[in-house]
């Protein structure tokens, strides 16, 4: 079996076929990528996938997985190579659509017939993408037999996902031009991502949208004290915390940034620092709401913290105690927000033990903390006041149950399957003894929802999503 495709050159495309080519052969995959003159149109491109496949047939002599080149394999796809060997075509169907970034097509004369037959049917459709050319044409070939893929093979990033997705597509053929044709890389905006705590929260953030949006602009991650003689020279600044924009927004051509927490400011003064943005990012449904009434100049996204699904994931560990977790910065100065020591308090009464990993004193490498999420049986979070909680992201990734106060995205979290605990803290002794008196099946149910809750609202390809709606807006608001 031979995986295949082609992507448009000097395209966003290119940037993500590195990736899929990275992955194929990671599985042990022989595969056929080539790349596509940028003189071509999109449609013509999209139209030449039959002959393009048949061709493959003809040079491998075996069957062909086609694959489009903004895909990611997440995993596996070994049921792939299950399908029944009765059926010369596997896709996924979705309602009256046929779906065709995943496809498996057998190496069969009539299939390739129908394959050239298809590449042919397409200049001559004027008003029809190649895939409804492709549905069309199957009415009139009953002698092809077509099996229905799972949507995890086939995910599209914004479709809803009800199982782990194992091939999720990104859909870049939405980033056309005006003229029907795909971006070329030439065509991205230069945006600054400054950082100045390496390994945390922010430079984390920025290393993500690097990696996730790398298509659509053309990102810098830069230490911040080098925006001192660096802010023009991007057409756009992402600055993680609003703060920022004080010190160097008036130097930038155009800025935009995020409400990380109101620790230190209020909603209503926080506004002092927005003079230069064009846009804010707002990480709870509440703060969004109160922003927007308001009535101020900038455009307010709501934009909540987002979890890298692919890292954060449940693992198999060895038989403990039941044990509860914390993470964040337990410094005396935040303590009248963060109350750790109220939790530390009740799991020392109830003898529960409890796992932490504190800021500068007890931190650890990012991509370290699955092993700390995959060691306790509840999150807890007991905090006054949030933006957007990553550790509780972090811990229902990693199908861990999760309790917070309602502050955050905490209420959002709870329809979802989250424990809320009283501002008071009234009953969290009973929130934890309710979670700890469960049966292991009913936290693993529980776990299993909430890490489908992160796929479908706060994974990275969601996130990515809405930090482009807020550039794009940027960088064309006069």
């Amino acid at each position: 079996m031979i995986f295949a495709s082609f992507y448009t050159v000097n395209s966003p495309y290119e940037i993500s076929i590195k990736k899929l080519r990275k992955n194929l052969i990671s599985y042990g995959f022989e595969c056929f990528i080539q790349g596509i003159p940028a003189e071509k149109s999109w449609k013509e491109t999209c139209g030449s996938r039959g002959d393009f496949i048949a061709d493959i047939m003809d040079r491998y002599n075996d069957d062909v997985v086609w694959i489009d080149a903004d895909a990611e394999i997440l995993q596996n796809p070994k049921e792939l190579f299950e399908v029944p060997k009765e059926a010369d075509i596997a896709a996924f169907h979705r309602k009256d659509q046929i779906l065709l970034g995943t496809s498996l097509f057998r190496n069969r004369p009539h299939v390739k017939a129908f394959l050239r037959k298809w590449s042919k049917k397409v200049p001559s459709s004027p008003k029809a993408i190649s895939q409804m050319v492709f549905k069309d044409l199957l009415l009139s070939h009953p002698e092809i037999k077509i099996m229905n893929l799972p949507q995890r093979l086939c995910q599209v990033f914004d479709l809803p996902i009800e199982e782990e997705p194992v091939i999720i597509h990104k859909q870049f053929s939405r980033m056309k031009k005006a003229d029907g044709n795909i971006k070329t890389l030439q065509d991205r905006k230069r945006v600054f991502l400054p950082v100045n705590l390496n390994g945390w929260a922010f430079d984390v953030r920025c290393n993500a949208l690097h990696s996730f949006l790398s298509h659509a602009f053309d990102l810098s991650i830069i230490p911040m004290k080098e925006m001192a003689y660096n802010a023009n020279k991007a057409d756009l600044t992402y600055f993680c915390t609003y703060e920022s924009i004080q010190h160097y927004g008036s130097k930038c051509k155009s800025v935009c940034a995020s409400v990380a927490g109101l620790v230190v400011n209020n909603l209503k003064s926080s506004t002092e620092y927005f003079k230069n943005a064009k846009a804010i990012a707002v990480p709870n449904v509440e703060w969004f709401k109160q922003y927007n009434e308001m009535a101020l100049r900038q455009k307010f996204f709501y934009i909540p913290n987002s979890v890298d699904l692919t890292l954060f994931k449940k693992k198999e560990t060895n038989e403990r105690p039941f044990t509860v977790g914390w993470v964040g910065n337990d410094l005396p100065a935040r303590e009248h927000i963060k109350r750790v020591s109220t939790l530390r308090s009740v799991c020392k009464r109830l003898g529960i033990p409890l796992l932490e990993q504190n800021y500068l004193h007890k931190q650890i490498p990012h991509e370290d903390m699955p092993d700390f999420y995959n060691n306790i049986d509840l999150y807890v979070n007991v905090s006054t006041t949030e933006g957007s909680n990553n550790c509780l992201l972090e811990a229902a990734a990693c199908e861990v149950p999760i309790a917070g106060t309602p502050v955050g995205n905490m209420p959002e979290l709870a329809k979802k399957g989250a424990f809320l605990i009283k501002d008071d803290l009234s009953n969290l002794e009973e929130t934890i003894l309710s979670v700890m008196t469960m049966t292991e099946e009913e936290r693993e149910n529980i776990g299993r929802g909430m890490r489908l809750a992160m796929w479908n609202h706060y994974s990275w390809y969601y996130g990515a999503k809405r930090f482009k709606q807020m550039f794009d807006y940027c960088l064309e608001a006069k």
